[in-house]
């Protein structure tokens, strides 16, 4: 498995930025790359999601879980992935005035050439996400 980290404080709450997260049907208005996010069991403080990303020309559809622990974790996991093995976590700690967000993916390609590419997509994911949920909750919730 390769692991993939990045994190950044944000002047929002914990819950503030837990519930953004954990809102995945919203992210197909203001994540990029993401087209349609449909939840399609939740129980427990679990979802099962139906996605579709994009990647330039190409998209990809899949269904994930997600495990929620609010208000500081979501674990998701993909569960039919059809070329690699994907999970990835997100840890909300109290900072300061905001919150730290931890990005972590784990994946592991299960075709040589999936691997450089997963890679590269991971990175592009997780700047994105960052960037994007940021400027979501300053949209939600105001300038801080």
């Amino acid at each position: 498995m390769t692991t993939h980290r990045q994190h950044r404080l944000v002047p929002y709450t914990t819950e503030q930025m837990f519930e953004l997260i954990a809102d995945i049907e919203s992210y197909g208005r203001f994540m990029p790359g993401f087209g349609r996010s449909i939840v399609t069991r939740c129980e427990n403080n679990r979802l099962r999601v139906r996605q579709t990303v994009s990647a330039g020309a190409k998209q990809l559809s899949f269904t994930s879980e997600a495990r929620l622990e609010p208000p500081t974790r979501i674990h998701v996991q993909a569960l039919d992935l059809p070329a690699a093995d994907l999970a990835i976590d997100w840890r909300l700690k109290p900072e300061g005035e905001g919150c730290r967000m931890e990005f972590t993916a784990e994946f592991r390609a299960r075709l040589p050439f999936v691997g450089p590419v997963l890679r590269f997509w991971i990175d592009e994911i997780a700047t994105r996400s960052f960037s994007a949920f940021t400027a979501e909750a300053k949209r939600r919730y105001g300038k801080r």
